[in-house]
Formats: structure tokens, sequence, C-alpha cells
């Protein structure tokens, strides 16, 4: 079974910031967000994508991924009509255990789940990648520090996450809603009313960033099907929280060894350029990051134009 597979869900933004993120720039050569990703994906191993995308956006990421993805490498593209179907000038986000429902018939083995709108770092695809390797049965969450986590202006839902301490496996975790620090530095949230703590600073939360099983996504259409409102959206958080309560599936959870960035926000954005200025001064990311290659065409035809005039075609460096 394919176990190097990743899923990019691009489509989990609320319309009204969408904008800006989809254009802002990052690095010496302007990239966006989403070329990062994809660089870093790339160069620990992984070589099948699926994309979740709106219908408009469709062609627009196509060409993106075919101008950065070599022919080696397969991608497939998965259509999200939730937005198209939505009458609301600000439709709520699409849950992404939902989108990840769209996924059925396209991953056959384990798989990673990211967020486009966030950056995890080179370390955390290292990572995941491996657990994909030896894990058959086991699925986990990646988390970070709740302070690490935090935008300076904006509100998030973070899954607040507790482990065994004997089994060190995932025993309990709440998805708490709009969090985030007042004038005075306090934490203010809306969650469940069950939850029975505070919010600290180093508490272990989610960050949208997933290795799952397909069974998962056989759990996931249970919960839709059952559902009392047929529009219920799901966070792959909830999910988590049904697994860990009502089945055997170990949980484990991978703390990240970078920051994490949540680059829907402004603050996250600007945040994000220092620290990618950083790393591409030392060298772990090139002033370009995807070289434009001449189409296959062109370069066959070129050869043998230089081949007919004598010309050694590895001066033009087309090889």
């Amino acid at each position: 079974m394919n176990s190097n597979t990743l899923i990019v869900i691009t489509t989990g933004i609320k319309s009204n910031q969408r904008s800006t993120n989809e254009t802002y720039g990052y690095g010496p050569s302007n990239e966006q967000l989403f070329s990062y990703l994809l660089f870093d994906a790339l160069s620990v191993g992984f070589d099948r994508f699926v994309f979740i995308v709106r219908k408009s956006k469709l062609k627009e990421l196509k060409q993106q991924v075919n101008n950065k993805l070599q022919n080696n490498i397969k991608s497939h593209f998965v259509i999200d009509n939730y937005f198209s179907q939505q009458q609301q000038a600000n439709p709520k986000p699409r849950g992404n255990a939902n989108q990840l429902l769209l996924c059925k018939g396209f991953v056959k083995g384990p798989f990673f789940v990211i967020n486009s709108d966030s950056f995890y770092g080179r370390n955390t695809f290292k990572a995941a990648l491996q657990f994909l390797r030896r894990n058959k049965r086991n699925i986990a969450a990646f988390t970070n520090n709740l302070y690490n986590t935090l935008p300076y202006y904006g509100k998030v839902n973070r899954g607040i996450c507790f482990k065994n301490n004997k089994t060190q496996l995932l025993s309990k975790v709440w998805e708490i809603h709009d969090i985030f620090k007042d004038a005075r530095g306090n934490y203010k949230f809306h969650g469940p009313k069950e939850y029975p703590g505070v919010l600290e600073d180093n508490l272990n939360v989610t960050v949208g960033a997933f290795c799952l099983q397909p069974k998962i996504i056989e759990i996931i259409g249970a919960m839709v099907a059952s559902a009392k409102n047929g529009n219920k959206q799901y966070s792959i958080t909830e999910i988590l929280k049904v697994i860990v309560q009502f089945t055997d599936i170990p949980v484990e959870t991978i703390k990240m060894k970078s920051k994490f960035f949540d680059a829907r926000f402004k603050s996250g954005q600007i945040m994000l350029t220092h620290k990618i200025e950083a790393l591409v001064e030392n060298g772990e990311y090139p002033l370009v990051l995807f070289k434009k290659q001449p189409h296959s065409s062109v370069r066959h035809s070129l050869k043998r134009l230089f081949h007919y005039l004598g010309w050694k075609s590895q001066v033009f460096s087309l090889d």
C-alpha cells in the first residue's frame, strides 16, 4: 500500500480571509505558502498528492501544481462544491472531516493530511512520513503548545489533547472554539460546557495536521450519515474524540519540533515572512523553490536542433 500520500485541504478558509492569504508572498522570490508546503513534502519523499479544491479555483491550482511537480509525481484533484452551494456572502468554513469524506476512493493506505493555510516546517513532513511507513494501524495528531499556535490578533479553534501517562496514547481531546488572549493576557474561549479546565500556554493542542488510515474515512461517513442535521460539519479533532471514546484504534500525538504558523491572519503572515527569510539565509530553502523547465516537446525539439547544428545541448542546461 502506498504510504507516501499527502492530502492538502485548500478550501477551509472564510472568503474574507482567503484573498490576502492566496496572494501573500514569502521569501526572496515572493513564493506563495502553498509552494513551500509542496517543496517540503517533496524534499522528504511524498510522491502522491490529493488536493481538495473549490471548483472556481481548480484551473488555477492545477496550473500551479503542474508547474511544480515532475512527471513521476502523481496528483489528484477533488472538487468541493460546498462553498458554491452556500447562499451567504461569507459562509462558514467547511469541516475538514467532511472534506476528507470526498477523498474516499483516492486513498488505499495511510496518509498525511494538512491545511494549505499553515506552515508546519520540513521536520513535520519528515516525521509524518516516518510514522506512516512504520504504522499500519495507529493514527496520530501533530501538536504544539497552545501559546505557539496563537496569532497576535484573531480567534482560533484548537483541540486540547491529554495523554494516558502509562501508554502515552491520546486519552481525551476537547475541541475549544474562538480562543484568544485579552489585553491582560488571560485566555478567553468558547468551548463545550463539560470542559473542566482552564487554558494555559503549555497545553498540547492540535494544529490541523494528522496521520490517518483509510478506516477513518469510513468512520466519518458513518457519523455524517447518522447526524440529525444533514448539514452538520465535523472537524478531524471531533472525529478523534469519537475514536478515542468508542474504538480501539490507537491514537498517538507527535509534538512539532518547530513553531507553528497560522497564515490565515495578517500577524501570522508577518511572523512567517521573517521565519522563511531566516531559513533561506541559512540555506534550508533555495532562492527560487521550483525552477521552470521547458516543456518536454520543446526540450526535444531544441536538442534535435542543437544536434543538427553541432552544438552541445549541455551548455544550455537542457538535461
